[in-house]
């Protein structure tokens, strides 16, 4: 593994290594530094470019015979696709080859419009000279409630497919919808600390406040080392539902009882801890200090919390960050009083409750801290 430092005060560090990049940050990040991170993040890449570069060459050697055979089958392009702005006005969401239109996203896409982020629309000509929306109704519905009806959007006309063809419909919305990779969390987080997204940056900002390195994930480092952090997305998820101050009380939490031990971060410690503390953070027989202190004896490492942890996965149906948070229970409530104790961790499904726990958290800490 190699190292990259950007040499300044208040810079971010890259750590590389042979599968791809580590992003850490040892202090405050400047538009500067993330600049000079977002560039050897690219730069480091160039080596998996290339690595993949000569796996197409092997792979069109492999198989040139029968990819010979669908390059002479598949004609031009523009004897299947016509590409045209059409009015919105004359577009309409197939009533056979559209999932259900979830009315939260289309919103967040008007509330954020973008014309550079409207990517065609794939659409068949039905014979009134309208068109069906084959995929793209979440885009076409977010311009609709946006602009004029005479606004046109960018298309893909499927000119050898009839809206009639409710088969040939069918499957090319589920050939551009279930062919497409979906983005790991941790591909998602990259992206957003390259591009300077404010969630990132916060995520950057408790690590380093705490000497803590992130680590991006990737295909040839899965192991994070004592002092860094994997769950980036985990990390991300948190401070979405619990802000800056609330992620920085559960990092905290973590760093003053175990330090920079590897496991003290993993995405099921970081969410168990934060279940545990969203839960008991009000009760009026919680204290902080106490937890810290407890975590930091010998018997109470993370790895022995995690075996306490799971003696209680069948009981919640193997539900991995839920056992640590029972597993801190334990540890705290040993040797207490039954008028001193917490209060039993439920072992049912919580979902929404727990969510809205979280955020109610989160905005505790804040006040707190305020």
């Amino acid at each position: 593994m190699t190292a990259a430092n950007n040499g300044t005060s208040d810079g971010l560090r890259v750590v590389v290594d042979e599968g791809g990049t580590v992003v850490t940050a040892e202090r405050a990040p400047s538009e500067a530094g993330l600049s000079r991170v977002a560039a050897r993040y690219l730069q480091a890449g160039q080596n998996i470019k290339e690595w993949r570069r000569k796996e197409v060459e092997r792979i069109t050697k492999d198989h040139k015979d029968r990819i010979r055979l669908v390059r002479s089958m598949a004609g031009d392009a523009r004897d299947h696709i016509d590409q045209r702005f059409i009015p919105l006005g004359l577009l309409k969401p197939s009533p056979t080859a559209q999932r259900d239109l979830n009315e939260d996203r289309a919103l967040r896409l008007a509330e954020n419009w973008e014309w550079t982020k409207c990517q065609a629309l794939t659409v068949v000509p039905a014979d009134d000279g309208t068109y069906e929306i084959i995929d793209g109704q979440h885009r076409w519905w977010a311009a609709w409630v946006t602009f004029d009806k005479d606004k046109e959007l960018p298309c893909d006309v499927l000119v050898t497919v009839s809206t009639s063809d409710d088969v040939a419909k069918a499957g090319h919305f589920l050939d551009i919808n279930t062919n497409r990779r979906a983005l790991t969390g941790d591909t998602v987080f990259a992206k957003m600390l390259t591009a300077h997204r404010p969630e990132a940056l916060t995520v950057v900002r408790v690590l380093e406040s705490r000497g803590l390195e992130l680590m991006l994930r990737n295909a040839g480092r899965r192991q994070a080392r004592d002092g860094e952090v994997l769950a980036g997305a985990t990390l991300l998820r948190l401070v979405r539902q619990v802000g800056e101050a609330g992620l920085r009380e559960i990092v905290g939490t973590l760093y003053e009882g175990w330090g920079i031990s590897a496991v003290a971060y993993s995405a099921h410690m970081l969410i168990g801890t934060a279940q545990f503390l969203s839960r008991y953070w009000l009760d009026p027989n919680f204290q902080r200090e106490r937890l810290v202190e407890l975590m930091q004896r010998p018997a109470n490492t993370p790895q022995a919390v995690e075996a306490r942890a799971s003696r209680f996965l069948s009981a919640l149906n193997g539900r991995r960050s839920a056992s640590i948070a029972c597993g801190l229970h334990e540890t705290y409530n040993a040797g207490r009083g039954h008028a001193r104790s917490l209060p039993p961790f439920p072992m049912e499904s919580e979902g929404r409750h727990l969510n809205s726990l979280l955020v109610k958290f989160g905005r505790s800490v804040a006040q707190g801290a305020a």
